[in-house]
């Protein structure tokens, strides 16, 4: 007979013995993985637009210190033969209305980007400068490049689309490539 069974006790495992630990190490395993996880996503919403803040057609929108509406859409099937657009792409003009705050700057309202999306996810980048027959009297200028002091001013942004795409589909979006005032990630977009 041994010593441990004489003393009436039973041999405890390595199971049980550990079981503190091992409690401690998955604890800390999720902790360490949750906050990877969260540092990823902020991160990943720092760089890229993940939050889109929806705008029904019509409405206007708060948006990093300004109020932001479509005013019109329209396709131009047969755009000027200057623009050197791919022969199955129609342009698409949309037409911005962006009343600023008080405290907020047309210099860094300047900063904004714009885009087009479908619902597919697919997405198109203005197209660029655009010539007088198209641009008019607007700007193609979010802030209107210090054009205009107080009150709400328009400008005009052009996307080269592919021809059959129905615009009821299409999304205008505004962003910031770096957001002051809105969550990290975040944009407009519009219904048409």
């Amino acid at each position: 007979m041994s010593i441990l069974e004489c003393a009436g006790t039973t041999k405890v495992g390595w199971w049980e013995r550990n079981r503190y630990w091992i409690i401690a190490a998955l604890a800390m395993t999720g902790a360490s993985l949750g906050h990877s996880w969260h540092g990823a996503r902020a991160m990943q919403a720092a760089n890229n637009r993940i939050t889109p803040i929806e705008v029904a057609g019509g409405f206007a929108r708060n948006y990093e210190g300004a109020r932001w509406r479509v005013v019109e859409a329209r396709l131009i099937n047969e755009p000027p033969a200057s623009l050197r657009m791919h022969p199955d792409a129609v342009l698409l003009v949309v037409d911005y209305q962006v009343m600023p705050d008080v405290e907020t700057t047309l210099k860094y309202l300047d900063q904004c980007r714009g885009r087009v999306s479908d619902a597919q996810g697919r997405h198109w980048e203005p197209y660029g400068l655009l010539p007088p027959a198209i641009l008019g009297n607007a700007t193609d200028a979010c802030g209107g490049r210090g054009e205009f002091a107080v009150g709400p001013a328009t400008f005009r942004h052009a996307y080269e689309v592919p021809r059959g795409l129905p615009m009821a589909g299409l999304h205008p979006e505004i962003y910031f490539p770096v957001a002051k005032t809105s969550a990290p990630g975040s944009y407009l977009r519009f219904e048409l």
